[in-house]
């Protein structure tokens, strides 16, 4: 009887990412998963082929393989079941201490049994085969399906109003460098003193000693990064009719398209600007199609929110940082995604005090994923790790799961922001001194930070934190009379093509709107809760 084939190494190597996916596609393009799957594959057959000289059997150094990918990438899933079913908290119990050592032994132990076997793997060898197609199979008839039933694909649409402009160089040299500074979740000041406990805002100070107009009853129109940028970038509310998302659906694409081919870019390339973006480390935030995109590091492939929640599924963002004991791996090694996502900040900013030299007029668009969680800075810039995973979350995704309480969350925030602010301050000042003209600049948070923000809940969120926003201006040669201090994102674009470009575009109403995790085109209305002077955050 002929012997099967191993393949399952494979196909077992393969599920990993296109499980995770699946389960994340309303996300994320098909790319994400690219250079995951390469990299897996390759270290997977780099294993086979080292076990196969040892073993000198393929079909037991393929058992052997497979057996060590289904408990490394099944880790992370287990130990996000033990906190959501147990609620073990890792700060209080430390469940990797335990998980680490049973599977090690499960993987020795299996390891050992298919080595020393005498019997013959072939009927072994068969199942695992079927069940690495099986297992497979489930993933990719999920992501056939949604795109087979996806719906076409729709960019950014020009606001009504406003007339398509001829393209041309006429006055190039009278314009305006043109700076969109994004400073994720960073809190207006009232919310910075009431609930952060930090009335005097360096930032802040700087700003206004340094003539530019804050809103300080600014809100964001939307809670969520991709819902803020699609519409900041498109000058416009979202609409489903025209922007082709379904009200009760999660697919975050729609968002990704229109903050890729959005207005602000088109409208400015139009005009002769040249478009700088930034790595952001955050995929859909990430212009590499702008004429110039600046990657402060080398490509590494767990920065992005897909691949490093695929690293998640592994071990190693709990094995790695114990491994700062062994003298000669020295503390460099101790959280390699946290300290790549410093590199990463540290590089944007010193790249961003450079960004006059270059030749203008130009748009120069900068996400910087901080003060955001993770916590990654002290007050000074001191390095600080998370415990286990790397993760994005917020709010109550975060507190109780990867920090221990909601003190913890807001002293930490506050830290990292004390730092953020220096950096900032030092960036604008480049930016302004060395210059050739006044340009414009608008630093601004997408949403707010989220010590009482309930994903679940409306109820349970204070909305004056999570849509209270720094939102601050820099508009020369009169742009700034156009400002009032309830100004939104959303007119922040028409205030300036309206007055340096004379686009005579409609301001829009001032609005801010709620919305679960879930349900993100579920649009709740907040309004005055947004401007309320100092109300009680809730109780919940």
């Amino acid at each position: 009887m002929r012997k099967p084939f191993a393949f399952h190494p494979l196909l077992f190597a393969l599920f990993p990412a296109l499980f995770l996916y699946s389960h994340n596609m309303v996300e994320y393009s098909f790319g994400v998963v690219l250079v995951p799957l390469a990299v897996t594959v390759a270290l997977m057959l780099l294993f086979w082929a080292l076990l196969i000289l040892i073993l000198r059997n393929t079909a037991r150094a393929g058992l052997v393989v497979s057996v060590f990918l289904l408990l490394f990438f099944s880790y992370g899933h287990l130990y996000e079941m033990i906190w959501y079913f147990f609620s073990v908290q890792p700060f209080t119990f430390g469940a990797e201490d335990v998980l680490l050592p049973v599977f090690a032994f499960l993987f020795v132990a299996g390891a050992f049994l298919i080595i020393r076997t005498r019997r013959d793997l072939s009927r072994l060898t068969g199942f695992a085969n079927f069940m690495s197609v099986f297992l497979l199979a489930v993933p990719l008839i999920s992501i056939s399906v949604f795109y087979l039933t996806a719906g076409s694909p729709r960019g950014a649409h020009r606001p009504a109003e406003e007339k398509k402009s001829a393209p041309g160089d006429q006055g190039l040299v009278g314009r305006p460098d043109i700076y969109y500074i994004i400073l994720d979740a960073f809190a207006r000041a009232d919310v910075l003193e009431d609930i952060y406990n930090y009335p005097n805002s360096a930032l802040y100070d700087y700003l206004e000693k340094r003539g530019f107009y804050v809103a300080h009853k600014s809100g964001a129109n939307y809670c969520q990064t991709m819902l803020s940028l699609s519409s900041t970038l498109n000058y416009k509310y979202l609409d489903p009719a025209a922007d082709g998302f379904v009200p009760a659906s999660d697919d975050r694409r729609p968002l990704k398209r229109m903050v890729f081919n959005n207005r602000v870019m088109e409208f400015l390339k139009e005009h002769g600007y040249t478009t700088v973006a930034f790595a952001s480390g955050s995929a859909p935030t990430e212009f590499r199609h702008a004429d110039v995109f600046l990657e402060p590091v080398g490509k590494i492939w767990f920065l992005d929110e897909f691949q490093s929640g695929l690293l998640n599924t592994t071990p190693l963002p709990h094995l790695l940082p114990k491994m700062d004991r062994i003298p000669f791996m020295g503390e460099g090694f101790s959280h390699p995604q946290a300290s790549a996502r410093r590199k990463m900040v540290l590089r944007t900013f010193d790249l961003l005090a450079k960004i006059p030299q270059r030749k203008s007029p130009k748009f120069v668009f900068v996400h910087v994923v901080m003060p955001h969680p993770p916590f990654l800075f002290g007050p000074n810039g001191e390095e600080r790790n998370p415990r286990g995973v790397f993760h994005l979350a917020d709010g109550n995704a975060l507190i109780g799961r990867y920090i221990r309480s909601r003190a913890d969350y807001i002293r930490l925030y506050r830290n990292q922001l004390i730092f953020i602010e220096k950096k900032t301050i030092a960036a604008l000042e480049a930016i302004l001194t060395n210059s050739a003209r006044p340009p414009v600049i608008v630093v601004q948070a997408d949403h707010g930070p989220g010590a009482y923000l309930n994903w679940e809940d409306s109820d349970s969120t204070d909305m004056r934190e999570r849509l209270g926003i720094l939102n601050a201006y820099y508009l020369p040669d009169g742009g700034d009379r156009h400002l009032y201090q309830t100004i939104t994102p959303v007119n922040t674009f028409r205030v300036i093509f309206n007055h340096y470009f004379d686009a005579s575009l409609e301001l829009l109403k001032d609005e801010s709107y709620f919305s679960l995790w879930s349900k993100p085109y579920w649009f709740m209305p907040v309004g005055k809760a947004v401007k309320a002077a100092r109300p009680p955050p809730p109780q919940k």
